[in-house]
């Protein structure tokens, strides 16, 4: 209202001589009001302190949005040397060292696989591996023992010949299956050999090498004085070649 009233209030009607028209003086402007610059409702500033606040840091978190959860960090690179495997998790059938149980932590390794799964795992599965690997050797010693119960039980080389059946093919083996001429360490060392072959492969309890064995020392030394050790040695001895404790290969007598 007070703009208004000055606009018609400066309104000067003046005459010129000769007659003119009135003229109008044009109204004097108002001068500006600070208040009016400022919205009625901002009384404390509200306004100016938005516009002078920076924006916010893009990198500060919006509290009004839910927080991102952290990535994880990477695991740790495992080696197969990490893992420290519990008392009594392997059998003593297992070489620890064994190239098996090596690859199987290399792969746990790589699979990350924390040392309690692999303790759990091994204690669940090694029993059952050491017993299918002791499979092979339990079938070979039965297959032994079958064998010397059937040597023992043959009417030719075994019964109450069985003594004079060792005899015979221990001294065919020191006379006709060594050196000849060969210093007794030579020999010694060849008959032990011999004897080890037959021990470890099983071949000294099988009832047909026995057979044959009997038959061609038997030929072999019918009319042939038969070689014992040299004088003032012993004869080496071939025990083991049944891997049975009351059997014995028996060297020849000194001679």
């Amino acid at each position: 209202m007070r703009l208004r009233s000055l606009l018609f209030s400066s309104a000067v009607y003046s005459g010129t001589e000769g007659g003119g028209s009135p003229t109008a003086t044009p109204a004097v402007p108002a001068p500006p009001n600070p208040a009016a610059t400022v919205p009625a409702a901002d009384t404390n500033g509200a306004l100016a302190g938005a516009l002078l606040t920076p924006p916010a840091d893009p990198a500060t978190p919006d509290p009004d949005k839910p927080a991102q959860p952290a990535k994880p960090e990477p695991p740790k690179e495992l080696k197969p040397e990490d893992y420290k495997l519990a008392e009594g998790t392997l059998p003593k059938e297992i070489d620890p060292a064994d190239p098996m149980l090596t690859d199987f932590l290399g792969a746990a390794a790589k699979l990350g696989l924390p040392n309690e799964a692999v303790n759990a795992v091994l204690a669940a599965v090694a029993p059952k591996i050491a017993a299918e690997l002791a499979k092979p050797l339990q079938a070979y010693n039965e297959l032994k023992t079958a064998w010397e119960t059937e040597v023992r039980a043959d009417p030719v080389i075994g019964g109450a010949n069985y003594d004079k059946t060792v005899t015979r093919i221990s001294q065919g083996i020191q006379q006709f299956m060594t050196t000849p001429g060969a210093d007794p360490a030579t020999r010694k060392a060849e008959i032990q050999a011999i004897a080890k072959a037959l021990d470890v492969t099983g071949a000294g309890s099988n009832p047909a090498l026995l057979r044959g064995l009997n038959r061609v020392f038997s030929r072999l030394s019918e009319g042939t004085p038969v070689v014992g050790s040299p004088a003032g040695t012993k004869g080496p001895d071939l025990a083991g070649l049944y891997n049975n404790p009351t059997s014995n290969i028996r060297t020849a007598a000194p001679g």
